[in-house]
């Protein structure tokens, strides 16, 4: 069944981005000296602070300050060259943030790629992701299709950085779900960046707050993965559903539409619906020309909140625990993601973090044994 799933999976995916999987993952690729281009930092310079306060002090300034020397090419060629932002992780797990334009840039927003690498061998890692939405996602399903166990201590790893810039947990994971992991982080620097343009680097700005959609999405996997192989579905345009269309559709000339909340549109009506992929939490606007997780919030939110509807009529020690914590009710998706990005957030939780950690990660793990219960109540 899995195997069928999978398989299922890569053919979506190649309709929507040719060789999808492949195409974001570089192989023998030498990194520069960061040491002498570049910026580098290691997670331990963060003190124990929340990765926000990290951010703030150190990741954003230098990835501003690193703008001015950028040389022409791609933005893998600024990998290779040592340009950017080094951010390491552990002794095997790195992220590199290239080419991100200051806020006075026009659509700085939209600037930069961030890299994820795995490898004993920092200079030449075996694994060098273009960590897009596309990749991170579908690799996410992979990893809870194939390895769900991982789950619990892949959300230990990505939340342990938010809390408390504690990397310890990736020792835990295996090569894959590492992988996935630094993809996560990856992401999540560069949405991070892109946030704090609006507040010139000082605070979080009031758009773009795409580094907590991402984490919300990246939260709702564990109820995924605990879906039975024949009820999986997801809140799409407002309603469960276990059916939606393809992000882009074609015509005969091959031209591209994007039907997402475009309830009237022609190409719908000529277009077969196919069945629920993690990756459908990524979508394109009406004009083809921007995409991402936040494109969905209405409806990522709505899923968090009808689960955490259900976890509070039954599972009450688990959910009320947890939002006494974070201050939260009614959705604790929403909720955590409020707690720990957002101009309020303290700058360091101490043992505290770790805490709140272990009660976030026991709540997605009673999501996940809880996932079919939900499931049903919901069609």
């Amino acid at each position: 069944m899995i195997a069928r799933r999978v398989s299922a999976l890569l053919a979506v995916l190649s309709f929507i981005h040719p060789v999808l999987s492949q195409a974001k993952v570089y192989r023998d690729i030498k990194v520069g000296d960061y040491s002498r281009y570049g910026a580098q930092f290691d997670i331990s310079d963060c003190g124990g602070k929340t990765f926000l306060t990290f951010m703030k002090e150190k990741i954003y300034p230098a990835i501003e300050t690193q703008f001015k020397n950028t040389t022409v090419g791609n933005h893998i060629d600024g990998v290779k060259r040592g340009q950017g932002v080094e951010l390491r992780l552990s002794s095997d797990v790195t992220t590199y943030h290239v080419k991100f334009e200051p806020y006075w840039e026009e659509k700085a927003e939209r600037s930069g790629r961030s890299f994820s690498a795995v490898g004993k061998n920092q200079r030449e890692p075996d694994y060098v992701a273009d960590a897009s939405y596309k990749h991170y996602l579908s690799s996410l399903q992979e990893v809870y299709e194939k390895d769900p166990d991982d789950l619990p201590d892949f959300y230990r790893a990505v939340l342990g950085v938010i809390a408390t810039c504690d990397a310890s947990g990736f020792s835990k994971l295996s090569t894959k779900t590492k992988q996935v992991a630094a993809d996560f982080v990856a992401v999540y620097v560069a949405e991070q960046y892109r946030h704090l343009l609006g507040g010139k680097g000082q605070k979080l700005g009031r758009s773009h707050n795409w580094d907590d959609a991402l984490l919300q999405v990246t939260m709702l996997a564990s109820f995924h993965a605990g879906q039975a192989d024949n009820a999986q579905g997801m809140f799409y345009e407002g309603r469960y559903t276990s059916d939606v269309y393809n992000q882009l559709l074609y015509d005969s000339q091959k031209n591209k539409y994007c039907v997402y909340k475009q309830l009237n549109h022609p190409k719908r009506a000529q277009s077969e619906r196919r069945g629920f992929q993690f990756i459908d939490y990524w979508q394109f606007n009406k004009k083809c020309d921007r995409s991402g997780v936040n494109v969905t919030r209405s409806d990522f939110q709505k899923m968090g909140k009808a689960i955490t509807s259900w976890m509070e009529r039954n599972q009450r020690d688990v959910s009320g625990s947890l939002g006494r914590d974070i201050r939260s009710r009614g959705n604790l998706y929403q909720g955590i993601g409020r707690f720990f990005i957002s101009n309020s957030a303290p700058e360091k939780f101490g043992e505290r973090g770790e805490l709140l950690v272990n009660k976030i990660a026991s709540f997605l793990t009673s999501v996940n044994e809880n996932a079919q219960e939900i499931t049903e109540s919901l069609e």
